[in-house]
């Protein structure tokens, strides 16, 4: 068995007493009209996608499908081998698998290759594919025939990243694809020979089983919960509020995707059978009140088998670096892995004091709902409230990034979102009061620029804001010579960066309104994070709600 079981209801993981909450959400009346409301907010927001957007997502699909069998049957005429009819195959993961895609999100398809395909050679090619005008290979790859489709716009090829990926727009919907190299020369007809332990898995390289077990953790999830319709309800609501509140971000630290579904699917499996509203209000007292991170979130408990050393497992006991993970939260399947490794100490504290506004806005809505249960639908609104962060702090660090391009700007502001997270190390290390990493999808950006922002509290230090500043930029300064000047390969990527008074930084929200200093709230949920335990700070914000 694997050190960290699966969590069980009955192990004392929160009280079995019942709060005001759960008594008002007991009610089916109640339940119900705020259930109904919750899908007609949610509605409005556009979190579903309409029956034609779904077709036409399901063609494009099939264009891509298309798209490679045209490629493979060029690499098999080139090597003068015979394939068969299905000599590939398509297969989509994430959230479009899980059927909680929205209008503006992208789908994750995993292409599964026969051995004949090389992954540099046929997919990538052995040049640099990153922008247009490359000569002709001798076998023509992938990355060209997507550039050479008409429909295909803002291509972008990443063969170093750490699951090589290919990025595209095809007829207006954007698709990340990756590959799957199956040693042998026909695709196999049952997924389930791709398991953990089989022969085939093992022989896979590391890029090809990552990208199996990205399809195998989409499908677990969905086999696991006992409701799917309420499941999805639950994560569509999760993940608004996840993105609204600056918190839905991996490569930024906080949480993404996969992370908020495992923590969804673990609240509808414990839980059911409950209506998303409720489900949602459990979302929010479970892992704000009694969870005790850094217990781990496990789906299901899963055996140990036998596995490639180069691909481990998550084992504190084993291995050290585990150890200081400080929220993992664990795929469902073999190698278990923790999906939140980038979470550290700071952006910890900003999810944990998301989580409590977030039980505090559910505990008022359950108390106004009662009093005006038929005309509620506003009531959902101050949970889903887009995130107060430039009203928060006296000092704020801005990093711009430009370029010429879509594509270009694509790769320079992936380039510098990826080493954010290094910045933060360096300003914390100066230990101020608080620095905080904006995550907020909706700051000033277009398709050639981009900001990133820094909300500094140095209000701890003896110094003058100027000597303040004075190191702040002498940190960035040393960032951008050592993280990013040698991995600048494109004259027109450009990067600017200034600091500036809370008042300036940012005139207005992403609704265009001038941001006002929302004084006792904003700053109640501020103070979550400037050192108080986080008991003591979920005393006070149940006290404030039912008091």
């Amino acid at each position: 068995m694997c050190v960290y079981e699966a969590c069980d209801v009955s192990e004392n993981v929160f009280p079995a007493e019942t709060d005001f909450g759960d008594e008002v959400l007991s009610g089916g009346r109640v339940q119900n009209i705020l259930g109904k409301q919750l899908e007609e907010y949610l509605g409005e927001n556009k979190v579903h996608t309409t029956a034609y957007e779904k077709e036409h997502r399901v063609k494009v699909l099939e264009t891509v499908k298309a798209i490679g069998e045209e490629w493979i049957r060029g690499i098999a005429d080139d090597s003068g081998v015979e394939i068969p009819d299905e000599a590939i195959r398509i297969c989509t993961f994430g959230s479009y698998h899980l059927g909680v895609d929205h209008p503006e999100s992208d789908v994750d398809v995993l292409i599964l290759c026969p051995k004949l395909v090389d992954r540099q050679k046929d997919i990538f090619g052995s040049l640099d594919m990153h922008g247009p005008g490359e000569p002709e290979k001798f076998r023509t790859t992938l990355v060209e025939v997507l550039r050479k489709h008409p429909q295909v716009d803002q291509l972008l090829a990443i063969p170093d990243a750490f699951v090589p990926v290919v990025k595209f727009v095809l007829d207006g919907i954007r698709i990340d694809l990756i590959s799957a190299i199956i040693p042998q020369a026909e695709i196999p007809a049952e997924l389930d020979s791709l398991s953990p332990n089989s022969d085939l898995f093992l022989k896979m390289d590391s890029s090809s089983r990552q990208g199996i077990n990205a399809m195998r953790i989409s499908r677990e999830i969905i086999r696991l919960v006992p409701d799917e319709d309420a499941f999805r309800s639950t994560l569509r609501a999760v993940k608004l509020w996840a993105r609204r509140r600056g918190v839905y971000s991996n490569i930024l630290g906080y949480l993404g995707g996969i992370s908020w579904t495992i923590m969804t699917a673990k609240v509808c499996t414990i839980y059911h059978p409950s209506p998303p509203a409720v489900l949602l209000y459990k979302f929010f007292q479970l892992f704000a009140m009694y969870w005790d991170w850094p217990r781990p979130v496990v789906l299901a408990e899963l055996e140990n088998k036998k596995q490639s050393s180069d691909l481990r497992e998550w084992n504190p006991d084993l291995y050290p670096s585990d150890r200081r993970h400080v929220m993992p939260i664990i795929t469902p399947v073999n190698p278990m892995m923790n999906t939140s490794h980038n979470v550290s100490l700071s952006t910890y504290r900003v999810i944990m004091g998301e989580l409590v506004r977030g039980y505090s806005c559910m505990l008022s809505l359950c108390a106004e709902g009662i009093e005006n249960s038929e005309n509620c639908r506003n009531l959902w609104a101050p949970l889903f409230e887009r995130t107060e962060f430039f009203s928060w702090y006296p000092t704020y660090l801005k990093i711009d990034v430009s370029s010429e391009n879509t594509v270009t700007q694509t790769r320079w502001k992936g380039l510098v979102e990826s080493k954010l997270r290094h910045l933060l190390q360096m300003l914390q290390n100066f230990q101020f009061k608080d620095v905080h990493l904006c995550a907020d999808e909706n700051n000033a950006t277009s398709s050639n620029h981009h900001s990133f922002y820094f909300g500094i509290d140095a209000r701890n230090w003896k110094g003058s804001l100027e000597n303040v500043q004075k190191l702040v930029m002498s940190s960035v300064s040393q960032w951008v010579s050592e993280e990013l000047e040698w991995q600048r390969d494109d004259a027109t990527m450009k990067i600017a960066y200034s600091m500036s008074r809370g008042e300036i930084a940012h005139s207005r929200n992403s609704t265009g309104k001038r941001v006002k200093r929302k004084q006792r709230r904003s700053q109640r949920h501020h103070q979550a994070r400037e050192g108080d335990t986080l008991n003591d700070r979920e005393q006070q914000h149940i006290t404030s709600v039912t008091t």
